[in-house]
């Protein structure tokens, strides 16, 4: 005999019919749930997840990316990450009383979910009861997360959104019959979280451009893409990943090749994942361990200062270890402007770095507005980009008589002249002068175009004390010094007074 759960909100139920759900959602043939978990690449989607997606009609416009969760697995409070507290999601008073989280991300729209497990309005006042209509009910919530403020619930399923219109579509689709449900007209994202069947953490999004294009292969050809996540034990986390694509024939070996190095380069995987390919679907799976994790987040990675120094004897530029653990050279890497440096030069012959100690970038691969950053190769956070040769010292002289203005250097790092540019701006209006100013010591993309362009310096390299004149200089006018680009890169800039 088939048990359905019993109704604990509502009474009514067929008004849910157009929508495919009526009586009890689930039954003892289905035998996912926290305590079992089917296999992976199920044919069809378990009604554990299929139901609560069958709440939600295709009138919620396309879909963005759909992820499912069991909360009780990724809690936050084991070793895998997540940014959400889910116990805001649903008035229950321990997360193992849910049994999934689905979150459908519209490309147009706030984030709508649906909970499922045991859920019950027991907690909220009549007050707090709005409405009950094509077999949901309706509540005014005081929490559920920010910017929540409705809610739907009927027999273990809360629905909710901080877009109360999305929870507004919902219930009048619940009462119409020709509504079609997003499975409906969106069957790869059911085929999607069946291919993903087994793991606790499932996330699906129909492919885009920025999807197809690193794969090497037309947007039209690519279907959807996932990932899937399952702790195997309290050391090991398992991920899968997958891409489907409309033929077969499109999965070559170049494919498969950038389809690894994306994964790499995404989750910061070490080693190579095992690629494998069925039909239209190339798959990867990779195990994370968790313990090693652990240790790397309990240990301090050395960590760069913004303070900096050159040293003129030995021609390198000089960065300090301002915190961090001792950590061995060999799990670190110094990044020069995106590019890994030399470690046989930057940590001059040591084996391990700690606060305290230096580090080391040769005068020939230095240059101003630098960016550098040392990265532990066991720190999934990462350390902060520094940018050097940022605060380099220029100084301003004016002759009102012969209208010119004398810049000289005053800084011990020597810079070569082929690549400093001055950029004259005639009187800007104080907008534009406050953009030239503000972008002193960066980089941009495209700042405003000088009236005039000059190389200030003839000598090879400039050195502490060199002097250039430019001619031709009014009270008002501005002039900004720039490596290589006077709008891209900016030294200083300097406006005479008026």
């Amino acid at each position: 005999m088939t048990r359905c759960r019993r109704r604990r909100l509502l009474t009514a139920t067929s008004s849910l019919l157009p929508l495919g759900i009526a009586g009890c959602l689930t039954n003892e043939t289905d035998e996912s749930g926290p305590d079992k978990k089917p296999d992976s690449d199920e044919e069809s989607l378990s009604s554990a997840l299929a139901d609560p997606l069958s709440l939600l009609p295709e009138r919620i416009g396309d879909v963005e990316s759909v992820h499912a969760v069991t909360p009780s697995v990724f809690d936050g409070v084991t070793a895998v990450q997540t940014a959400v507290n889910y116990q805001y999601f649903a008035p229950v008073d321990e997360l193992s009383a849910i049994d999934w989280l689905v979150e459908i991300t519209p490309v147009d729209g706030l984030p709508i979910r649906v909970v499922t497990g045991e859920i019950s309005t027991d907690s909220y006042t009549d007050d707090q009861h709005v409405s009950d209509r094509n077999g949901l009910s309706l509540y005014e919530l005081d929490t559920a997360g920010p910017g929540v403020r409705t809610a739907a619930f009927t027999d273990g399923f809360m629905i909710h959104s901080s877009n109360e219109q999305a929870i507004e579509t919902v219930v009048d689709a619940a009462g119409r019959e020709d509504t079609d449900t997003l499975l409906a007209t969106h069957p790869e994202l059911e085929q999607g979280l069946a291919r993903l069947g087994g793991y606790d953490s499932r996330w699906v999004e129909p492919a885009t451009r920025d999807i197809a294009e690193p794969l090497g292969i037309d947007t039209d050809t690519a279907v959807t893409i996932g990932k899937g996540k399952r702790l195997l034990d309290d050391d090991r986390l398992e991920r899968h990943y997958f891409v489907q694509v409309t033929d077969e024939s499109i999965i070559t070996t170049d494919f498969k090749d950038r389809f690894e190095s994306t994964i790499r380069q995404s989750d910061g995987i070490e080693g190579r994942p095992t690629v494998r390919s069925d039909g239209a679907v190339v798959s990867a799976d990779t195990t994370i361990d968790l313990a090693d994790r652990r240790r790397a987040r309990t240990h301090d990675s050395p960590d760069l200062g913004s303070e900096s120094r050159y040293d003129a004897s030995a021609e390198r530029f000089v960065i300090p270890i301002v915190r961090g653990d001792q950590t061995p050279v060999e799990e670190l890497t110094l990044k020069v402007d995106g590019a890994p440096y030399d470690p046989e030069i930057w940590a001059d012959g040591e084996e391990t770095i700690e606060e305290g100690d230096e580090i080391f970038v040769r005068k020939a691969d230095s240059e101003p507005l630098m960016e550098i950053r040392l990265v532990h190769d066991r720190d999934t956070n990462g350390s902060p980009e520094r940018t050097v040769l940022n605060a380099l010292t220029f100084e301003y002289d004016y002759d009102e008589e012969s209208r010119s203005l004398q810049i000289t250097y005053a800084d011990e790092f020597p810079l070569d002249s082929a690549h400093v540019y001055g950029g004259v701006y005639i009187a800007p209006e104080w907008k534009q002068r406050e953009r030239i100013v503000d972008a002193v010591g960066s980089k941009r993309e495209s700042g405003p175009k000088p009236d005039r362009t000059i190389q200030p310096w003839s000598e090879t390299e400039i050195t502490d004390g060199a002097t250039a004149t430019i001619e031709n200089i009014n009270p008002g006018d501005t002039v900004a010094i720039g490596w290589s680009s006077v709008q891209e890169t900016s030294l200083d800039a300097f406006t005479v007074p008026e």
